[in-house]
């Protein structure tokens, strides 16, 4: 049972009725399932770590340069996301920056 569903369960009783807002229980399970899609990228780029050392002939600074600014730069794009959203908008955002990672993904490929 994975952490979302525990506290699914938790935030409604015995008897299907809600401990607290509907709206509140919305924000819990998107923001676990955004500390998931972090993790799941974190999972990635150490999964692709030791294909990108021996592909490209990195040294270990280099490597860990690669590793340490994609984390540092997910903390950034995520500084940036709440206030873009408050100003245009969270769909809007959520569009674009879709957008944005298949035309990159394209790129790399």
């Amino acid at each position: 049972m994975c952490l979302s569903q525990v506290l699914v369960r938790w935030l409604l009783n015995e008897k299907g009725t809600s401990h607290i807002s509907e709206a509140l229980q919305n924000v819990v399970i998107i923001a676990l399932m955004g500390f998931s899609n972090f993790g799941y990228g974190t999972g990635v780029i150490s999964g692709a770590a030791p294909i990108m050392k021996d592909a490209l002939n990195l040294s270990v600074l280099e490597l860990t340069c690669i590793v340490t600014s994609t984390i540092i730069f997910a903390a950034v794009g995520a500084g940036f996301g709440g206030p873009l959203s408050d100003k245009y908008g969270r769909k809007r955002i959520i569009l674009i920056s879709g957008i944005i990672s298949c035309i990159a993904t394209i790129g790399c490929a």
